[in-house]
C-alpha cells in the first residue's frame, strides 16, 4: 500500500487458494507419470544424472506444480480488485516491519531444521528407519493439513482485524472457537489414526520393494506421530494467535523449546521404542508446547476462553473414546485378503467410527456436532461458536 493509505482487509475469498495446491499436486504427478511412459524399468540415479530428459522431468515436475499454483490465482487475485505492482521502497514501514519480524522467523525455521537433522541421524541413516519417518510423518500431515489448517487459513484474517480494532473480547471468541473446532476435529482423527495406522499403511504403500517389514516399521512410526495430532494443530493455531500481534519473537522462543524437548524425548527413546519412540518424542513435545504456547497467548492477551475450550476438548474425548472401541473392534473383525479390501477394510472402518462419533458427540452436546454447518466454510468463513 501507498504512505497515507490503510492497509486493505483480507476479502475472505478462498476458493482460488484452496484449490490451487491441487492443480500443482495434478501437474506434478503428471509430469512424473510421463517417466515410465518414456523409459523401460524403474530409472536409477545415475540414469537421472545421464538421461537429460529424466533429469529435466524430476526437476521440473516439483517446480511445474509450483508454478501453475501461482499462475492460477492471478486471475483471482485480479478479480478482487487487487493490483500488484513492483514498486521497490526499503524505507517503507511495512517494509521495516516485515524484515523485524522475519529474523525471528527465520530462527523459527533454522531451529526445526536443527532438531530435524539430528531426529533423522537419531534413525540410524541406511537402517530404514528414516524412511519410515519420512513417510509416517506425511500421513500425519494429511489430517492436520485438510482440518487443522483449513480451520486457521479462514480464522486468522478474523484475529488480525479484531487485533487491529482493538477488539480483545471479539479475538478471544474467535480464538477459542477455531481450539474448539480444531480439536473436535482432530482428536478423533487422532484415535482412529492409531487404530488404523496398520492397515492404512498396508493399503497404500505395501507394493513392490515395500514389503511387510517395511509397512510395520512405518506403521509404528505413524502411531507415535498420531498421538500428539491434537497438540500439534493447537500449537499451529495458537501460533497464529502471536502472528496477529505481530509477535513472532515469542513463537521462536517456544519452538526452541518444544526442539530441545523433541529431542531430549527421541534420545531418551529411541533406543528401546525405535522409530516408534520418534513419533512419541514428537507427539509428546508438541503436547506440552501447545499447552505452554497457549498459556502465554492467554496471559499476554486474555486471549482463550477455557470454560468454553476445555469442554469441547473433554467431550470430543469421550466421544472420540467410545469411536475408537467401534473402530478397534471392526478392524479386529475383519480379515482383508488383497488390496482392494484392505482399503474397503480403511474405508469401512472410517465410515463407522465417523457415524458414532458424530452420534456420540451430539448425545453429549457438542455445539459444534449440533451445528454441523459451522465445520464448512462458507462464504464468510465459520462463525464461532458461543460461549456456554
Amino acid at each position: 500500500p501507498s504512505r497515507g493509505r490503510p492497509l486493505r482487509c483480507a476479502h475472505r475469498r478462498f476458493f482460488a487458494a484452496a484449490w490451487s495446491p491441487v492443480l500443482a499436486n495434478i501437474v506434478t504427478i503428471a509430469l512424473l507419470l510421463l517417466i515410465p511412459v518414456l523409459r523401460d524399468g524403474a530409472p536409477t540415479l545415475d540414469d537421472a544424472l545421464a538421461d537429460r530428459t529424466l533429469f529435466w522431468l524430476l526437476t521440473l515436475s516439483a517446480t511445474g506444480g509450483v508454478a501453475a499454483m501461482a499462475l492460477v490465482l492471478l486471475p483471482a487475485v485480479r478479480s478482487s480488485g487487487v493490483s500488484l505492482r513492483f514498486r521497490p521502497d526499503f524505507r517503507h514501514p511495512a517494509v521495516r516491519t516485515m524484515v523485524r519480524l522475519s529474523v525471528w522467523t527465520f530462527g523459527y525455521v533454522a531451529t526445526n531444521q536443527v532438531a530435524l537433522v539430528v531426529i533423522k541421524n537419531l534413525a540410524q541413516p541406511g537402517s530404514g528407519d528414516q524412511d519410515a519417518y519420512s513417510k509416517a510423518y506425511t500421513f500425519f500431515m494429511l489430517p492436520h493439513g485438510l482440518l487443522a489448517i483449513s480451520v486457521a487459513t479462514t480464522f486468522v484474517p478474523e484475529l488480525t482485524r479484531r487485533v487491529r480494532t482493538g477488539d480483545t473480547e471479539g479475538f478471544a471468541t474467535w480464538m477459542s472457537s477455531g481450539l474448539r473446532l480444531i480439536s473436535v476435529l482432530t482428536v478423533p482423527a487422532s484415535v482412529a489414526m492409531v487404530i488404523l495406522a496398520r492397515p492404512t499403511i498396508s493399503a497404500l504403500l505395501e507394493h513392490g520393494n515395500f514389503g511387510a517389514s517395511a509397512g510395520e516399521n512405518t506403521a509404528r512410526a505413524l502411531v507415535g506421530f498420531s498421538v500428539g495430532l491434537v497438540g500439534f494443530s493447537l500449537y499451529i493455531f495458537a501460533l497464529r494467535g502471536f502472528y496477529a500481534h505481530e509477535d513472532t519473537r515469542t513463537p521462536f522462543w517456544v519452538n526452541v523449546f518444544e526442539n530441545a524437548l523433541n529431542i531430549a524425548l527421541a534420545l531418551l527413546l529411541v533406543g528401546r521404542h525405535g522409530v516408534l519412540g520418534l513419533g512419541l518424542a514428537f507427539a509428546i513435545a508438541y503436547i506440552v508446547s501447545s499447552v505452554v504456547a497457549l498459556a502465554l497467548l492467554h496471559r499476554a492477551h486474555r486471549a482463550v476462553h477455557w470454560a468454553a475450550f476445555l469442554s469441547a476438548l473433554w467431550r470430543a474425548s469421550v466421544a472420540a473414546v467410545a469411536m475408537g472401541a467401534v473402530v478397534y473392534a471392526l478392524e479386529r473383525v475383519l480379515v482383508p485378503s488383497g488390496d482392494v479390501a484392505r482399503v474397503a477394510e480403511v474405508l469401512a472402518c472410517t465410515a463407522a467410527g465417523l457415524s458414532v462419533y458424530l452420534a456420540a458427540s451430539w448425545m453429549l452436546g457438542l455445539p459444534e456436532t449440533r451445528h454441523l454447518s459451522m465445520l464448512v466454510p462458507g462464504r464468510g468463513g465459520p462463525r464461532p461458536a458461543a460461549r456456554p
